[in-house]
């Protein structure tokens, strides 16, 4: 994968599976790191050199934004953490888990956040750091553990 951001495109940013660089499978987690607020990037997909779907080089670039950088410093996170196990009780290696936070008691924000994401690990495990954004991404999403 690469990230480009459009106002400067011949600079690239090469991001692999967070599992490691040869890792195969069917599913990627890729971070992107160092990315700078409130830029447009560019994301290609590419794929190895073997012909497969996107070995060509021609994948279809994805634009996304960045958010703003927040005036403070936020608080420390609260955390989530869990196993994941399939329906025969096994634990689920690997699993791309999704979470969006809603704010039950409609003292915080409105709506719900924008996605946080981890990659279980071999015993199943997660822990995901509850510093949601706002949908639109402009600030820190308030919600009320209760």
């Amino acid at each position: 994968m690469r990230a480009v951001p459009l106002a400067e495109a011949p600079e690239v940013s090469v991001a692999l599976d967070v599992r490691s660089a040869d890792f195969v499978g069917d599913t990627h987690y890729v971070v992107l790191r160092g990315l700078a607020p409130s830029t447009t990037y560019q994301l290609v997909i590419e794929g190895d050199d073997s012909g497969g779907p996107l070995g060509d080089d021609r994948a279809t670039p994805y634009l996304f934004q960045t958010g703003p950088a927040f005036s403070a410093i936020p608080p420390p996170p609260n955390l989530l953490a869990g196993k994941v196990r399939d329906t025969d009780g096994a634990a689920g290696e690997g699993c791309l888990l999704f979470v969006r936070l809603s704010d039950g008691d409609r003292m915080g924000s409105s709506g719900d956040s924008a996605r946080l994401s981890a990659l279980t690990e071999p015993e199943g495990k997660f822990l995901v750091a509850l510093h949601a954004r706002t949908a639109d991404l402009r600030s820190l999403f308030d919600y009320q553990i209760g």
